[in-house]
């Protein structure tokens, strides 16, 4: 069998380049020619390219085989990947056919009239939120760009609609195939076969030279896990691990748990009871090292923190933090004998050595900045910079553990029971917030699990230990979080009087970590989810349907699933074993995801993860960044 030249792509184990994602396709194009070739549909739908941008400048090109006359090509959030309403939050296109443009932000574009035959050129730059277009040549990039004032915090991924009219074919090039299958009618100057800004050994090749600093969008331009600390991967900052209880031997592994690092919070489930203890309910456990051992919060219950004065010992439950785990006591809840158990690792900076008392005590916070390196310093150090930012009503936490390479922080601070603001210690504005209140005092406030999610927004509240939709106070999130602080009213579960409490705070990082939102649509080829790496956690939460009846929270990883497709689901608002319905209920062995390469991908008709019309909430952290990634 004879080959074309263009049936060669420069596509290898180390670089793929972009394609159509047939794992996006809601709109039902017809894909062919190594996914390049799209044949619209009439649909309010987006096709999605399997590659986001977050950040950098790209460049792409695609040739009009057949015109149609909505033919629509740009840039669009990804937000979830799957868009059931007319656009998502962000966009920028050109429609082809009737020669018009549109965008979420400020058009400064009139849209030339294209033919068959023509080849439209893009280049975006996810840096300053614009984008420039160009007929029959590449664009001139100069400016804001065409397009212009995108929000620069989001992922964007080149997306394809047709909202109605005629059907059109389209021919992608992401920088392997400039003939575009061979077309016999491109324009003149076509082929050259240019290569991007990053040159012959990871760049494309284009009918069209790219401007300067341009790229091809492939897995070799990609950025790095975003922490730049040489040799860290996703592993060293979480993970998740199980075993088996073994107390008649003493205590599993002498009660060692290997994770690989010396772990900040560590959030332990019994997976499924064995038969002695078949009638045990157990809950879902944490301990973080703010707090210390062997004080443990239960997010399926509003109780108080369990310490000493409950009868806990650091024998019982988890007995230690290690320089690379952890170790477990003999309570059931950790290393019942013949049980299984699920372990959720994160790494902040370490335990605070001091409790600042607003004079700042040395020792009372403890960083990891960006280049990797620990240090020390005061809570008060914190609330300093946040007054100078601005920031009103601060309250000075007494002990803070941050990981600024990781984005994610620790902080324990006492309500006012006023409107008030908390340092975070972050580097940029959290994304997902838990907060939970330890009721210490005599006059205590016993609350829930009060959740904020950046897919939300303000005064939307949604709790961790209940499976309910979201609720509209107006006295919990009073403002967006920024970059210095999280600014909450006076509700009571996050900021009674003289209570204290502990806030787990964390914002996307590139090849890490993702929180976002996606449309459930009921169907078994449910959503697929651009996080930009291969997950090894995932929590998916219903925040719309009214009804809750299995809406819980519904937690999937890589160490219980190692294969596709995935089943073992948990609840983190519920203590049954895995793999039961969202209510407790029934066994259910079809709550599916997928994980993927670039993302997850819904295989489910349920509701825990895709009733349809709903809106789902997600927060991701990854095993291997997209630039490294392979399928499972």
């Amino acid at each position: 069998m004879a080959f074309s030249t263009h049936d060669i792509v420069p596509d290898s184990p180390t670089n793929n380049f972009a394609t159509w994602n047939p794992l996006s396709n809601s709109q039902g194009a017809s894909l062919s020619e190594g996914n390049l070739k799209a044949i619209g549909v009439v649909t309010d739908k987006i096709l999605y390219c399997t590659h986001g941008m977050s950040s950098g400048k790209w460049y792409w090109e695609v040739n009009l085989a057949t015109v149609g006359n909505r033919n629509q090509l740009g840039v669009f959030t990804t937000n979830g990947d799957t868009v059931t309403t007319t656009y998502p939050d962000n966009y920028a296109y050109i429609q082809v056919g009737n020669n018009s443009s549109s965008t979420s932000a400020t058009n400064n574009y009139t849209t030339p009239s294209f033919s068959a035959g023509d080849i439209v050129t893009f280049v975006f730059d996810a840096d300053i939120g614009a984008i420039w277009y160009g007929k029959n040549a590449a664009p001139t990039v100069s400016g804001s760009g065409h397009h212009y004032g995108l929000p620069t915090s989001v992922t964007y991924a080149v997306g394809y609609r047709e909202p109605g009219g005629t059907v059109a074919t389209n021919y992608i090039n992401f920088g392997q195939d400039p003939t575009f299958g061979g077309a016999s009618n491109l324009p003149t100057g076509a082929g050259d076969y240019d290569t991007d800004a990053a040159g012959n050994s990871t760049g494309g090749r284009f009918a069209f030279q790219p401007p300067t600093g341009a790229k091809a969008l492939c897995t070799a331009n990609l950025r790095d896990f975003t922490p730049t600390v040489t040799g860290d991967t996703p592993q060293d900052y979480f993970k998740t691990v199980i075993w088996t209880g073994q107390t008649n031997a003493g205590a599993y592994n002498n009660g060692n748990v290997t994770v690989g690092f010396q772990p900040d919070l560590v959030w332990i489930k019994m997976r499924n009871n064995s038969a002695a203890n078949a009638n045990q309910s157990t809950s879902h456990v944490l301990s973080d090292s703010v707090r210390g051992i062997p004080n443990f919060l239960i997010t399926n219950s509003t109780n108080d923190e369990y310490t000493t004065a409950d009868g806990y010992t650091n024998t019982s439950n988890l007995t230690s933090y290690n320089s690379d785990g952890f170790s477990v006591g003999t309570e059931l809840n950790f290393n019942g004998n013949g049980d299984t158990y699920v372990a959720w690792c994160w790494k902040s900076g370490g335990s605070p050595s001091a409790t600042d008392d607003g004079t700042g005590v040395s020792g009372s916070a403890k960083l990891v900045n960006t280049s990797g390196a620990a240090s020390s310093t005061t809570c008060k150090s914190f609330k300093d910079a946040a007054v100078t930012a601005g920031a009103s009503n601060v309250i000075c936490p007494s002990k803070m553990s941050i990981n600024q390479a990781a984005g994610f922080s620790i902080v324990k601070y006492t309500g006012t029971g006023a409107n008030a603001t908390v340092p975070h210690g972050l580097s940029s504005a959290p994304e997902f917030i838990i907060i939970k209140s330890l009721s210490e005092g005599t006059t205590k406030y016993t609350g829930q699990w009060d959740v904020y999610h950046k897919s939300l927004g303000v005064n939307k509240l949604i709790a961790l230990n209940i499976a309910d939709k979201f609720t509209s106070p107006t006295n919990v999130w009073t403002a967006t979080p920024d970059s210095n602080v999280i600014t909450m009213g006076n509700a009571g579960a996050i900021n009674y009087l003289d209570d204290n409490y502990i806030a787990y705070c964390w914002h996307s990082v590139g090849g890490y970590s993702k929180f976002g939102s996606y449309t459930g649509n009921g169907s078994a080829d449910g959503p697929f989810v651009y996080t930009g790496f291969r997950p090894a956690f995932v929590i998916c939460k219903c925040s719309s349907d009214t009804t809750t009846t299995n809406t819980s929270w519904a937690m999937y990883d890589n160490a219980r699933d190692s294969s596709n497709v995935m089943n073992k689901v948990l609840y983190a608002n519920e203590t049954i074993n895995e793999g039961y319905r969202g209510d407790a209920s029934t066994a259910a062995t079809d709550i599916y995801i997928d994980f993927l390469s670039n993302g997850f991908k819904v295989r489910s008709t349920k509701e825990e993860v895709n009733d349809s019309g709903e809106t789902y909430i997600f927060m991701a952290f990854a095993e291997q960044p997209f630039k490294f990634s392979n399928a499972r």
